[in-house]
């Protein structure tokens, strides 16, 4: 009985042996269960956060590049109106100074209407004084015969020349063509 009870006794120390053994394994197994799906899950929640984070990024460079283009345009914009300004300031003053340049305009607007018999040139009036005398001297050397008047205009500002035939109208205002020319560089 004693050797009985001695093996009961060691069969009770060897399952308490075998249940700490299982409940150390156990252990472990649990924990790197929980490892892997904490490792899983972080790895989940980081991919989420990239993305989200990639997309802000996106968005925000988008933003940034639009701006910057939009930026642009409108220093583009501003430059060019800023050169047509000077632009027109240095050409009146040339004119001014010149006022064949506006006979050479004049010349090759009554060229482009030769064929026409009726004719009338409007100009500022300190233009059209300072042409009196070279105007009929050109039109009839360009156009002999045809009928022509000129008219001072005060809706024109100074270096503009407006051509008028019974079925065209020329438009050689500085003004004028600055506006086109800015229209073409914008």
């Amino acid at each position: 009985m004693s050797q009985a009870l001695s093996i009961l006794q060691q069969c009770q120390v060897d399952c308490e042996k075998l249940r700490d053994q299982a409940r150390k394994e156990a252990v472990e197994e649990g924990r790197a269960v929980i490892d892997r799906l904490a490792q899983q899950q972080a790895e989940t929640l980081v991919s989420q956060q990239m993305a989200d984070v990639v997309a802000r990024v996106d968005t925000i460079c988008n933003a940034l590049e639009g701006a910057t283009e939009q930026w642009l345009r409108q220093w583009q914009h501003e430059t060019v109106s800023l050169a047509i300004k000077i632009a027109e300031k240095l050409m009146v003053r040339q004119i001014e100074s010149d006022p064949s340049i506006l006979l050479a305009w004049i010349e090759e607007m009554v060229r482009l209407v030769q064929t026409q018999r009726q004719l009338t040139i409007k100009l500022h009036a300190t233009d059209a004084m300072k042409l009196a005398d070279a105007l009929p001297a050109l039109i009839a050397r360009l156009s002999p015969g045809i009928d022509f008047q000129v008219v001072d205009d005060p809706g024109l500002d100074p270096c503009s020349v407006v051509m008028q035939t019974p079925s065209t109208t020329l438009d050689r205002s500085l003004k004028t063509q600055l506006e086109r020319l800015e229209q073409e560089l914008a």
